[in-house]
Parts: C-alpha cells; structure tokens; sequence
C-alpha cells in the first residue's frame, strides 16, 4: 500500500514516463517516414535495374518482395453482398483474422473477391544476412 509521499513520487514519475513514451513515439514516427520514402526509392530502383534480387557484401542478399493485399473499400456494398450470399453468419462466427485468412486464399487463388473490396499489391524489399 502507497503512503502519500510515494503516491507523490508515484505521480511524478508517471508524469515523466508520459513525456518520455510522447518523445519516443515521435521518433519513431520520424523513422518510419523516414523509411517509407527510402523503401519507394529503393524499390522504384530495382524494379528500373530489373532487379529481382542482389546478393551485397557487407547487406546480405536483397530481394524484391511483393505480396496481393486488399481491404474493404466500401463496407456498405460489401456487407450488403455478405447478406446477400448468405456469408454475414460465417463472417460474425468466427475471429477476424480467419476471416482475414478466407479472403486472403481466395485473393492468392486469383478467385473473385465480392464487391466493396480493394485489391493491391504491396512491395517490400527484404535483407537477408
């Protein structure tokens, strides 16, 4: 159980975390940005070098990754479809990420995704020592 003085010094302390946890998620933040325009140039320079992947010495081997994404763009006419095809019930059944799961097979089986979905492909480069 606190006393006063160490609610005190608990106080303070959390006040302190705060500022530390705000500057850290900015810096972060600033990395990340950071790193989104690095990767756009690196991957727009492989793909006009029609690299697919380099081995560097000192990085490792490089490669050009790209993986089928996709998200809801319009959740009215997709619900309204889920209705439709009796698929609501599936979808409310279980947890989102084995939703996630059935429409990400279908999307790498090229199968017809219902409407109000979005499909992208998302390039990555991945390093390997």
């Amino acid at each position: 159980m606190l006393d006063n003085k160490d609610f005190l010094i608990g106080l303070e302390d959390l006040k302190n975390m705060r500022v530390v946890k705000a500057t850290l998620e900015n810096e972060v933040k600033d990395v990340n940005e950071r790193m989104s325009i690095l990767l756009f140039e690196l991957i727009e320079y492989m793909e006009n070098s029609e690299l697919e992947s380099i081995k560097i010495a000192g990085i490792g081997l490089c490669s050009l990754t790209r993986s089928k994404k996709y998200s809801i763009e319009n959740p009215i006419v997709f619900e309204e479809w889920m209705k439709e095809h009796g698929e609501m019930d599936n979808v409310l059944a279980v947890h989102a990420s084995k939703v996630h799961g059935y429409y990400k097979e279908k999307l790498d089986n090229n199968e017809e995704l219902p409407p109000g979905i979005k499909t992208f492909v998302k390039q990555n480069i991945s390093i390997r020592s």
